[in-house]
Order: structure tokens, then sequence, then C-alpha cells
């Protein structure tokens, strides 16, 4: 019976507990400006669940924090992975990054919230 109420506890929580582990714009930024390495915030970007705002708003706050191109890149694939995933794989290969950011914007895929929630 314990073990009952402590599987439904759980379950309960899940949802309160992936949305802390994932990543949002602001979380990006805040790596950026730790100094941590290009390549590492790019391996958190591919390993972790994330909602990045992909707007124009969203995209100039990060060029404008001095997040890399390549960590730039690597945030707007995750991102239409993330959105587009269950698609037909054939449909979305070889799209260029332009081509990528455009079906995100035009899909308001993910929350558009690049500061951190007040």
């Amino acid at each position: 019976m314990r073990k009952s109420y402590l599987a439904l506890a759980f379950l309960a929580f899940s949802p309160l507990l992936m949305a802390q582990l994932s990543l949002r714009n602001y979380d990006v930024i805040k790596m950026v400006k730790a100094g941590l390495g290009e390549d590492l915030v790019i391996t958190v970007i591919n390993a972790s669940p994330g909602y990045y705002d992909t707007s124009p708003s969203g995209l100039a706050a990060l060029k404008s924090a001095g997040v890399s191109d390549k960590i730039f890149s690597a945030l707007v694939q995750r991102a239409f992975h993330i959105c587009f995933a269950g698609t037909d794989r054939d449909q979305l290969r070889g799209l260029r990054l332009e081509q990528m950011e455009q079906l995100l914007q035009e899909s308001g895929c993910g929350p558009k919230r690049s500061s951190p929630p007040q």
C-alpha cells in the first residue's frame, strides 16, 4: 500500500520536475555569461529537453547576450527537432538553418518567453 502512494506521488510530481529541467533561452544566456565553453553549452542543449523562444526578439536577445553562432545554430536545430518530433524525417532532411528558423516561427512552437519568469 505504501509503495502505491509513493508511486502515485511520483507520478503527480513528475511533470513539475520535468518543467524545471527544461532549458529556456535565459538558461543558455546564463551559461554563456558564466563563461562555460561553447562545446559544453552545445552538449547541454543537445542533451536536455527545452523550449526555446525562436521569435525574432528571442533570437535577437540571444545574439545581443553574446551567444556564439555555433551555440545559436545548435539551439535552433534542437528547437526544430523538439518541435517537429514525429514528423516524417524525409520532409525535414536537408533543411538549411534559415529554413528551420522560418518553420519554427510559422509553427509558433514552444513558449515565447526569453527572460526568466517573474
